[in-house]
């Protein structure tokens, strides 16, 4: 998956419930087709998922989610897109990218952008240069593009293509002698891990790191086997990086491994693993927790989301209390943190859907954006009418407080003094209610 956060803070969540999954769906009869696959959120915290269904016209199409209700997005048979969609990203500027099996008329892959109207082809009409599908595109806070797949250079050789505005760049791998590139990730300084894997010579497993001037191989596998590769790869806020996939220990166990600095060992509390099959996917939040899911099953034989707190893996919402089914391609933390998967609902018949997981009841899905501009370098400009205003670090330090006095319509605020990094705006009205925003200093 994908780098995402969740910006509620344990110090605002008032309430915790346990509940089952519960499909995300308003009054209308939408209704997927097919297998949901990704799972995005924009700037303005809309939603978004696309992946194999289809419309009536038979092309795939991405989903937006309003609060209310689906809807294909760019209006009902709209879609130009003429196979499956892979990837999803949004930068933040309100764009939309999405990849995977599609082709323009020249039978090229290629990225589309969706700027608010319309899709196109990044780069103009027919000018994409893969020859194969695109696997996975990831954006990072400066809005920069970068994509990996099966795709091959004039050399026969995979690369990461970034998008530098007006057309792509090749940021070639050295020594290049990997099959396959199988995921990648961004961590919040810009930083790319990308897990590779080539079954003909050890190392098998590799992942490497690229700090914007080059790549680095960040150590090999504790006790891992022959067969099987990184499927997932995450970076949290605080520096750590994890993996998963269809590797093993030297048990014969599916695990997930962390980076300790040198070398990457198994995440767990005991010496037996918790997954049965495969990992999909991986996301974190922003107290730290990660979360898998994938193949593995609970002992209902049910699919599950599993969470790491630092000290343990559990079940999401409890042992064996998953009612999803077959397989989980992606899981998304919201703005409010609340949880997003891709599934099939065991009831009613096996329902293609996404499915969703309340931690917190006190704020909506979708939250109405505050702050602009977002990112930004020196000033920031909080739209709204609030009795006091905040805003709070990544540790939990509020490094700003304003009362009514100082607060405007539009109040202008200067953090050009802030450290780059993640930080939270936290707005409260006359009437107590609470409003909360992500925002990245750059």
């Amino acid at each position: 998956m994908k780098y995402t956060l969740s910006i509620i803070l344990f110090f605002l969540i008032p309430s915790i419930l346990i509940a089952q999954w519960i499909e995300l769906n308003g009054s209308s009869n939408f209704s997927f087709n097919d297998y949901t696959k990704n799972i995005c959120t924009d700037s303005n915290g809309f939603i978004y998922t696309s992946g194999y269904f289809t419309n009536t016209n038979g092309n795939t199409f991405v989903a937006k989610w309003n609060g209310t209700n689906w809807s294909e997005l760019g209006g009902e048979n709209n879609s130009i897109f003429n196979g499956s969609i892979l990837s999803m990203c949004a930068d933040n500027k309100g764009n939309l990218y999405v990849a995977g099996a599609f082709t323009n008329t020249n039978r090229n892959w290629y990225v589309a952008v969706w700027d608010g109207k319309k899709w196109s082809e990044l780069g103009g009409e027919n000018k994409s240069n893969f020859n194969e599908s695109i696997s996975q595109i990831i954006c990072d806070y400066n809005g920069h593009l970068y994509a990996r797949g099966i795709f091959t250079d004039e050399h026969n050789e995979r690369y990461i293509a970034k998008w530098n505005g007006n057309n792509w760049e090749k940021l070639e791998i050295p020594n290049n002698q990997y099959w396959m590139l199988n995921s990648m990730t961004l961590d919040h300084l810009g930083n790319i891990y990308l897990a590779t894997y080539n079954p003909t010579e050890p190392p098998y497993i590799n992942v490497l790191k690229w700090d914007v001037k080059s790549w680095t191989v960040l150590g090999v596998f504790e006790n891992t086997f022959e067969y099987g590769n990184v499927v997932a790869i995450e970076a949290d806020l605080y520096g750590n990086v994890f993996c998963a996939g269809n590797f093993k220990n030297s048990d014969d166990e599916f695990y997930v491994a962390k980076w300790n600095g040198q070398i990457w060992k198994e995440l767990n509390s005991t010496n037996e693993s918790v997954f049965n099959n495969g990992i999909s996917t991986l996301t974190t939040d922003i107290h730290g927790n990660l979360y898998a899911a994938g193949l593995f099953t609970n002992g209902n034989n049910d699919v599950y989301v599993a969470k790491w707190d630092g000290y343990e893996w559990s079940e999401l919402g409890g042992e064996n209390s998953s009612n999803l089914y077959w397989h989980i391609w992606d899981i998304e933390v919201l703005d409010n943190g609340n949880i997003l998967t891709t599934a099939q609902l065991k009831s009613p018949n096996l329902k293609n859907c996404i499915a969703k997981y309340t931690v917190s009841d006190e704020y909506p899905d979708i939250l109405t954006n505050y702050i602009f501009p977002n990112p930004t370098s020196k000033f920031i400009s909080i739209k709204g009418n609030f009795s006091e205003i905040k805003i709070i670090d990544v540790s939990g330090r509020t490094v700003l407080k304003k009362q009514s006095d100082e607060i405007k319509a539009i109040t202008k605020i200067d953090v050009s003094h802030f450290q780059t990094g993640v930080y939270f705006f936290v707005g409260q009205t006359i009437e107590k209610q609470m409003t909360i925003q992500k925002f990245i200093k750059n």
